[in-house]
């Protein structure tokens, strides 16, 4: 009986390891796609990831990447909500999804979204930059500001980014 047990417990260990090695290499071969340019192929492979792996956050996040590269922002974020949904501690999804929002002209929604990746990684240059711009949109300079005078807190060379809000502004 025990090798029996021994057996089924073995062979159900063999089956998750292999799924979870097949999800990985869809995934790899995807971020090599994306690498390459393909984001058309790098989507089906996450795809397949995904589909392998329903709770795969790290695919949703990839696949949801490759849409925003594409210029597919709801698609992108609804993959960036799963993998939100199922690790809302990676700071990552939160940024990119506030991202997707912007390029919708979404403000108030980016603002969302980059503040919590704000909160869950407090040092990211890249997240204060962005919701600089988001701020900049919504015409709350002085929160902008606050932003800039934190990347230069951050020791970030904030010229390019003065240079970018300037024009925001003139487009606003």
């Amino acid at each position: 009986m025990r090798s029996f047990v021994f057996s089924i417990v073995l062979t159900a260990f063999v089956a998750i390891t292999a799924c979870t090695s097949e999800n990985q290499q869809h995934l790899d071969a995807g971020d090599d796609l994306a690498q390459q340019g393909d984001f058309n192929g790098a989507i089906a492979r996450y795809s397949e990831a995904i589909r392998l792996d329903p709770e795969f956050s790290l695919a949703y996040h990839s696949r949801g990447f490759a849409y925003l590269t594409l210029g597919q922002f709801d698609r992108a974020i609804a993959d960036f909500d799963e993998a939100v949904r199922l690790t809302p501690d990676r700071p990552e999804a939160y940024a990119n999804r506030g991202l997707a929002y912007f390029r919708l002209d979404q403000h108030l929604q980016a603002l969302g979204s980059l503040n919590e990746a704000i909160r869950l990684n407090p040092d990211n240059q890249t997240y204060y930059a962005n919701r600089a711009m988001a701020y900049t949109m919504l015409r709350r300079d002085a929160e902008a500001m606050a932003d800039i005078q934190r990347l230069v807190a951050l020791e970030q060379d904030v010229t390019v980014l003065v240079n970018a809000l300037e024009e925001l502004k003139r487009q606003r």
